[in-house]
């Protein structure tokens, strides 16, 4: 609303232990799992398991989603 001066959008959404956790920690933290799950899978040999992962519009177009 406009003349408000606070705001309750900088609050964290959770807390672990006396730390605050923002809903940008989340974000950056679940990115970072991915990274390192994509390296060892392509680093163990399982890369094509991403192939699944892959977004394909050929394949959208032609039905085989």
């Amino acid at each position: 609303m406009f003349g408000v001066t606070t705001s309750d959008d900088y609050r964290p959404v959770a807390w672990m232990g006396r730390y605050p956790v923002d809903v940008t920690t989340m974000l950056v933290g679940l990115h970072v799992a991915a990274a390192i799950l994509t390296a060892i899978l392509v680093a163990i040999g399982a890369g094509s398991i991403l192939a699944h992962l892959q977004f394909d519009s050929a394949a959208v177009w032609s039905g085989q989603v």
